[in-house]
């Protein structure tokens, strides 16, 4: 008897991650680097928006997005790096602080 041909569920089969959009990896490398847009609607402020918040989480870094009005019920947002990681400063200096005190130890 011959075997049958396997099927994939569909949880099975591999996603691709979706392009990049915005580009924000390749415009973000050093902390105060920023994007700024050109007038838009709200919503699709908003959209990219979420789409920077999202891209921070996964990187592992922190953005600052900020929605300005523009006039003509338009608005532009600017995207800042705000840090390479998620701690932030006050609290990775102290952290550099008790990996420096256990070395010593």
């Amino acid at each position: 008897m011959t075997p049958t041909k396997q099927w994939q569920r569909w949880t099975q089969q591999t996603k691709q991650f979706p392009k990049s959009k915005y580009r924000f990896t390749q415009l973000l490398k050093r902390v105060g680097d920023y994007v700024e847009t050109y007038p838009m609607t709200k919503k699709e402020c908003q959209n990219m928006q979420q789409a920077a918040r999202f891209w921070a989480y996964i990187h592992k870094k922190r953005v600052n997005s900020p929605i300005f009005p523009a006039g003509d019920n338009k608005y532009y947002i600017r995207v800042t790096l705000v840090s390479q990681h998620r701690l932030r400063e006050v609290d990775y200096d102290e952290l550099q602080n008790r990996i420096e005190r256990s070395e010593e130890k």
